[in-house]
């Protein structure tokens, strides 16, 4: 064994699955069921969940978190594979 193999700190394979919750909070959901029917912006999605357009975006954020996903779409294609029969 030479020194480069010395060196060479082995981390945990990473499994963003393993660590993800299998669940969505109500409010997650209904805000996912209004992405479903109609692709809104934050401003609407606001106004229909009664809140800000930054609560939206937080919960977009924990969302994507929650899925391991980077977009709007790649959510509702995966909550409705997934989450949405379990919910």
């Amino acid at each position: 064994m030479n020194v480069a193999q010395n060196n060479v700190i082995q981390f945990p394979a990473y499994a963003p699955s393993a660590q993800v919750p299998s669940t969505l909070s109500p409010r997650e959901t209904e805000l996912m069921e209004l992405l479903e029917a109609q692709d809104l912006s934050n401003a609407d999605l606001g106004l229909a969940l009664n809140c800000s357009q930054h609560t939206v975006r937080a919960h977009l954020r924990s969302i994507f978190l929650k899925l391991d996903v980077q977009r709007r779409r790649e959510a509702v294609m995966v909550w409705g594979r997934t989450l949405r029969r379990a919910a």
